[in-house]
């Protein structure tokens, strides 16, 4: 199956987040209008939309159910009123380097063209990285992959596709090995402003464990 036949009918679960002066991309997980995205796109948790295929150009307001700035994922909820399209989610402990992927999101907030159209890129996984940060609770590690598509501002929070299954195995994020400097990564202390031809993206793994959290609340 090439990738077109994959991706085209994925199109209407992707969608753009605004919050504030951010705007970014996510993407639907269910036909209750779960929906997973990054978390420094959510500049203000009560000020949340997002434009749906069937809602485009139009927003509609979004409920943020969790958020995680460390693994830089967040969970929102839609009511859309009727079922929606959604991704289906991976195993992102069994991806490897070199591994085919694709990711869909709007580059620059608009999209290229100054709508919003959804873009796909496409590359390999570069390398599997475990970053070790520093919580409450001690020491954490969280898994990324290092890619070597394009990521652009816009295009965070967005899904990263494994080519041989279709499932989602990563969301693109900000989250580099130090920390976001504006436009600018800090990767091993050296500035790379963006797009550096760099995606750095969180395993699916660590979105899971919240989006079950946000559900484990909706039935309490």
């Amino acid at each position: 199956m090439s990738l077109k036949d994959i991706v085209s009918p994925l199109f209407p679960a992707v969608v753009v987040v605004q919050s504030k002066d951010s705007v970014g991309t996510g993407f639907i997980v269910d036909k209750n209008g779960f929906i997973l995205t990054t978390a420094h796109a959510i500049t203000d948790v009560n000020n949340v939309s997002v434009v749906t295929g069937k809602t485009n150009p139009n927003s509609i307001p979004a409920v943020v159910r969790e958020i995680d700035r460390q693994t830089d994922i967040a969970v929102l909820k839609i009511d859309a009123g009727y079922d929606l399209d959604f991704f289906s989610l991976g195993d992102s402990s069994k991806v490897r380097t070199g591994e085919e992927i694709a990711f869909i999101g709007f580059p620059l907030g608009t999209g290229i063209w100054g709508s919003y159209i959804p873009a796909i890129h496409r590359g390999i996984v570069s390398s599997v990285i475990h970053y070790t940060i520093q919580n409450d609770r001690g020491p954490k590690t969280i898994n990324l992959f290092q890619l070597d598509g394009m990521a652009n501002p816009g295009n965070s929070g967005g899904p990263v596709i494994l080519r041989e299954t279709g499932e989602v195995v990563a969301i693109i994020s900000k989250l580099a090995v130090d920390k976001p400097w504006g436009d600018t990564l800090i990767i091993g202390g050296k500035p790379l402003a963006t797009p550096t031809g760099i995606g750095i993206a969180t395993t699916i793994s660590h979105a899971i464990d919240l989006l079950e959290k946000a559900r484990s609340k909706r039935t309490k």
